[in-house]
């Protein structure tokens, strides 16, 4: 898999003051990083198969190991979450919009009760004012 990144002119420019080849730097530094979160992976995989007593044998090969925690039931990649957050937010967003919406209809709806109460009010007013003068 190929990873490319666009970073602005004047932030290369920075890199080359401080590593002769930011290219080969910046790999390193993915590398470095992917490693330690493999670690954290292996060892956490390692811990619940030793818990498991489902489990009769663990990997050696470090690969293989990664497979297991990936194919491991319950498994969810950070990319999974933030796909299931973002889409219970959007829901979420959606429910309150609805719940505006709604609320809005009613309170239309109170106002046009309320201004044909005080509509009626006034009819009967102005009827009774007549039959007084009457």
């Amino acid at each position: 898999m190929q990873l490319k990144i666009d970073i602005l002119d004047i932030d290369y420019k920075v890199l080359e003051n401080f590593v002769p080849d930011p290219s080969a730097w910046a790999k390193e530094k993915l590398q470095a990083d992917i490693n330690s979160f493999a670690n954290k992976i292996i060892n956490q995989t390692q811990a619940a198969a030793l818990a498991d007593p489902k489990i009769d044998s663990i990997p050696a090969d470090r690969d293989k190991l990664l497979e297991m925690a990936f194919s491991a039931k319950g498994y969810i990649s950070a990319v999974d979450r933030a796909a299931s957050e973002k889409k219970l937010a959007a829901e979420e967003a959606n429910k309150q919009a609805k719940i505006a919406a709604d609320d809005a209809k009613e309170k239309t709806k109170a106002a046009k009760v309320a201004k044909e109460i005080a509509d009626n009010t006034a009819d009967g007013v102005k009827n009774l004012d007549k039959s007084e003068k009457s």
